[in-house]
């Protein structure tokens, strides 16, 4: 499953009310590159590692963070470790179940 460069897709099963479902889960992060000093200190913290450093420089040369993986679980770590305020938004967005 594919969603594109807004963000990942997973999915999650269980039960409800005897009949199967499948609840779709988009959890996210967007970090603002041209905000980022390349501290690492989000990677490093990232419990799924869903962060990498981009080989590339932003506009005030610091290497940034990238989000890179459909695992995150929106724990959130990563914003309450950033120094920078606002540079890191945590997505948790869940769309209804789905009968199969």
């Amino acid at each position: 499953m594919q969603i594109g460069d807004s963000g990942y897709l997973s999915a999650r099963f269980g039960k409800q009310n005897n009949s199967m479902f499948r609840e779709m889960v988009m959890n996210r992060i967007t970090i603002i590159a041209e905000d980022c000093k390349g501290c690492r200190i989000c990677v490093k913290r990232c419990p799924k590692n869903c962060i990498t450093m981009s080989p590339h420089l932003n506009k005030n040369g610091y290497p940034y963070a990238e989000f890179k993986s459909d695992e995150c679980t929106a724990c959130g770590f990563c914003y309450y470790v950033c120094p920078e305020l606002g540079t890191i938004t945590v997505h948790e967005e869940k769309q209804g179940p789905r009968n199969e």
